[in-house]
């Protein structure tokens, strides 16, 4: 049975649904960002109907025009809403298309500052949340021609761009599991690491590394051809077919307008997800779809420079509550050293607060999809 959690949320009322647009804007004004104009806010959906999940449809054949800003008239972008894929079960249009738009912010602000030759990056990020890159290059950098800077910083910033837009994700998941709340009144730990995230996340940094190779190209035309292809190549269908999977995931991963199980493996170990699908037989693993690492060193050329670090600076008051679990409650959580950590942390607690089976599935193993 779901305890605490999942009736703490099913208790708090429509009314502050209704009011999360405005409470959208109130905290984006709190983040204080400067720099190239970032991401704006895309709010998800849980996979399945119900009076909370803010669940939408979103038809695969009528998904718009893709588009990083916030048009100022309408526009003609489906920013939101569920799709199904038979390569990577359910998947979220809104966290594909953020996680796409942050690998590009943070290409964008990484670049120069590896062209100039900079040993600390700040990326500032979503979730009152900033990080801190440590840089290391080799010896002549800043006095080597800047054309040969450029085209080292270029490979470089888009690796980066990937992997930052993944941890940026990941985090959130994180932080609105112990309570981070974006639109400050509506609660998100029912929603946190939901079975649709995960294969999300990794689809939309797949589409992003594409986009970023493209430097010529139009980056809102061209992702828009890109989403298409890769929904097609993931074996997507009509929005009819979706709702039969919806319900054959009822009592397995849902019930009763809630998640009933959440999926905590982000690739950390092994650079790849396996997303969840589901058909008459029952729910089983997918093919494996590649992620970044997000943890260690990386660098593109022998010649050019190398990440050595990446430190995560939050500034929201559940920090706290993350930092508990970890030796010395460290003020700036260091990716290397403290995200597995929080990710073990953050099992144990959905285990203790929801259920013994609410992380994974059991019956994974015995039923696998071909490709």
């Amino acid at each position: 049975m779901l305890r605490s959690k999942t009736m703490s949320f099913q208790r708090k009322g429509l009314k502050q649904v209704v009011v999360a647009g405005a409470a959208i804007a109130l905290a984006l004004s709190l983040t204080g960002c400067s720099g190239p104009e970032r991401p704006r806010v895309r709010i998800g959906s849980l996979p399945f109907p119900g009076v909370f999940t803010l669940y939408a449809e979103a038809d695969p054949d009528d998904l718009g025009s893709h588009q990083y800003a916030a048009p100022l008239f309408g526009g003609q972008e489906v920013e939101r809403g569920t799709i199904y894929t038979e390569r990577a079960g359910f998947l979220d249009i809104a966290h594909i298309r953020m996680t796409i738009d942050w690998a590009r912010y943070c290409a964008t602000v990484v670049e120069p500052g590896l062209i100039d030759g900079r040993d600390m990056i700040r990326v500032v990020g979503p979730d009152m949340t900033c990080y801190d890159l440590t840089i290391a290059y080799p010896d002549g950098w800043r006095a080597s021609l800047r054309t040969e800077r450029e085209m080292h910083a270029r490979e470089l910033s888009a690796a980066l761009g990937q992997r930052l837009a993944y941890l940026i994700v990941t985090w959130h998941e994180i932080a609105t599991w112990h309570g981070y709340k974006t639109t400050i009144i509506v609660p998100e730990d029912g929603s946190a690491f939901t079975y649709d995230d995960v294969a999300s996340h990794a689809v939309g940094v797949r589409i992003a590394a594409d986009a970023l190779a493209d430097r010529a190209a139009d980056k809102d035309e061209r992702t828009t051809e890109l989403l298409k292809a890769e929904l097609n190549r993931l074996g997507v269908v009509p929005v009819s077919e979706m709702r039969d999977r919806i319900e054959l995931a009822k009592k397995k991963l849902w019930r009763g307008g809630f998640v009933i199980k959440r999926q905590l493996d982000i690739g950390l170990e092994t650079g790849a997800v396996r997303p969840w699908l589901v058909d008459d037989e029952g729910v089983g693993f997918g093919m494996p779809i590649a992620t970044p690492r997000l943890t260690g060193a990386l660098r593109t050329s022998d010649d050019g420079p190398e990440l050595r670090r990446v430190e995560i600076i939050a500034d929201f008051m559940e920090r706290a509550r993350i930092a508990g679990s970890l030796p010395g409650r460290p003020r700036r959580f260091d990716v290397d050293a403290h995200l597995k950590l929080i990710l073990t942390e953050v099992r144990a607690e959905m285990i203790n607060e929801l259920d013994a089976d609410a992380v994974g599935v059991a019956s994974l193993d015995a039923h696998q999809f071909d490709e």
